[in-house]
């Protein structure tokens, strides 16, 4: 009987972490095939953009234009940082005024940013969020997706202690 039940708890073992492996766990698994466990805390938002080269684009906008000062506000905040390929759907054009003209970039920044913590967990329940430039997105799950103004999460849930920071792969109009 020992035998037995030895082998159903190895059995149970097993499954459940060939589960977690194939993001069939607790967590959200977002449209890349990610599971939002992520165990990295960061100590600020930018702490995130500087050591994820995914974010070198964003990073370099937020610098040459100084807002830093953004991220760090009192409070707070859930970010959706567009990863580089996010930037790809972008002209040339509208890319360098971005990275040139520091109203335009803070305008951008703003509707990025809600100030509210929010994990992958928590955006599961909402339909909503009002950005801090006061424009409402979408939230919606689809497929075991998140989605915000129609963007995929492809790097969910990176915990910094003013909130969390969540990868976009695209750009939403604002």
């Amino acid at each position: 009987m020992k035998v037995y039940a030895a082998l159903i708890l190895a059995a149970i073992t097993l499954f459940s972490s060939c589960a977690k492996e194939s993001g069939d766990g607790d967590g959200l698994v977002t449209s890349s095939g990610e599971n939002t466990e992520n165990s990295v805390a960061y100590s600020a938002p930018m702490q995130v953009l500087k050591e994820r080269e995914e974010f070198s684009t964003l990073l370099e906008i937020i610098e040459v234009n100084g807002l830093e000062s953004a991220l760090n506000a009192e409070g707070k905040i859930t970010f959706f940082a567009p990863t580089n390929s996010a930037f790809d759907s972008l002209s040339e054009n509208a890319l360098e005024n971005l990275k040139t003209n520091p109203s335009r970039a803070q305008a951008f920044l703003d509707n990025l940013i809600v100030n509210e913590d929010h994990n992958s967990q928590a955006l599961q329940e909402m339909s909503t969020l009002t950005t801090r430039s006061g424009k409402i997105v979408s939230v919606e799950r689809a497929n075991g997706y998140l989605w915000i103004e129609g963007v995929p999460i492809v790097s969910p849930d990176l915990s910094v202690p003013n909130g969390h920071v969540h990868g976009v792969g695209n750009i939403y109009r604002y």
